[in-house]
């Protein structure tokens, strides 16, 4: 990615004394796509220094924001990685250095406290630990859905991103059709995006907030405490973060457990019973009003289409590529077209609590 910045680890270390007067004893550089993330360890504790690829840097107003959110969630009690301020009481400064493209750039720095854990998708399958994650999501809903939570943050209450799920109406992820291989596929992601237009006519009545936006296997940390008993230790990844209806982040949320699961067992049948935990966690701290209820089944698939839209997408300019950006949006695919193959009755049956 040209926006990429370009950081060696004697300058991370540089940048750990100046910005923290922190001094690591051993650092190493974590996989990312667009940030620069590295994995410090000092005497006393472990942290992440995370530099923002430009582009998102440019966006001052949203990245100041999306600090105060992820402070905010934490001082609320939310499982959220804790914000280390600079020595001058900043959540996050900006650092200048090159780019992947060669130009110099500026970008934001921000330290946080290391969740030590396994991502979800590495962690066995278990029903306490869905049930942990589904009141999280509720939690987090019910402490935005109030008054004085959406007035803390007016720019990300009305932001929308190209990966916001109300985007995937739009003619930019609808030109992404003509890249998918698939005939069937071709006509459920249609179909799919067809229903949701059909959704957000009725959006006033959903009841909304800023919501995380990415509830995947890949941002949800947990750790197995003892043999078939793993505990949440948090989320993670705040880049997506915006404006939308609370049931769309768990129709999100729903659409990625899915795949984590069927990505383990290679059975669609299999996924239902562990959203029926996830759910059953989320209305322990806040239920669904009717017209939620009837958004979940569209709201899912329009998701699901987004990711093999945009998976499909970049595979036509990166084929080198394709395991990787099929290793979620493949069973992604998989998952949408049994989808279309019920109605959202009978979905709700399947993954709705007993």
């Amino acid at each position: 990615m040209p926006t990429k910045p370009v950081l060696s680890i004697e300058n991370a270390k540089t940048v750990l004394v100046d910005f923290y007067n922190l001094r690591a004893e051993r650092i190493k550089t974590l996989p990312s796509y667009d940030d620069l993330n590295f994995l410090v360890t000092s005497s006393n504790s472990k942290v992440v220094l995370k530099i923002f690829h430009e582009e998102f840097s440019n966006d001052e107003e949203r990245v100041s924001e999306q600090a105060q959110l992820q402070q905010f969630w934490f001082e609320s009690g939310i499982s959220v990685p804790k914000i280390i301020k600079t020595t001058d009481g900043l959540l996050q400064k900006k650092l200048k250095t090159k780019m992947a493209s060669g130009k110099d750039g500026e970008c934001f720095v921000r330290l946080l406290e290391f969740m030590e854990g396994e991502i979800l998708q590495k962690l066995p399958i278990v029903e306490g630990f869905f049930i942990e994650i589904g009141k999280a999501i509720a939690k987090c809903h019910v402490l935005m859905e109030a008054k004085e939570s959406a007035e803390r943050f007016p720019f990300t209450s009305n932001l929308e991103h190209i990966w916001s799920i109300e985007r995937v109406v739009n003619p930019e992820w609808e030109e992404r059709i003509a890249t998918l291989e698939s005939d069937q596929t071709t006509e459920s992601v249609k179909n799919a995006i067809t229903d949701f237009r059909a959704v957000l006519k009725n959006k006033s009545k959903l009841p909304a907030a800023v919501v995380h936006g990415d509830l995947n296997s890949l941002n949800i940390i947990g750790q197995e405490s003892l043999p078939g008993t793993v505990v949440l230790k948090g989320i993670i990844d705040f880049g997506d973060v915006c404006g939308s209806a609370l049931v769309f982040d768990l129709s999100i949320a729903v659409l990625y457990h899915m795949v984590a699961v069927f990505t383990k067992t290679s059975s669609l049948e299999s996924v239902y019973e562990p959203i029926r935990w996830l759910l059953s966690g989320y209305f322990k701290c806040r239920k669904l009003t009717e017209d939620e209820k009837n958004a979940v089944y569209f709201a899912v698939k329009a998701r699901a289409a987004q990711s093999v839209l945009g998976a499909y997408h970049t595979l036509s300019t990166e084929p080198e590529n394709r395991e990787y950006l099929l290793s979620e949006a493949g069973p992604a695919e998989q998952l949408l077209n049994e989808m279309q193959g019920l109605t959202s009755e009978e979905f709700l049956q399947k993954i709705m609590p007993k």
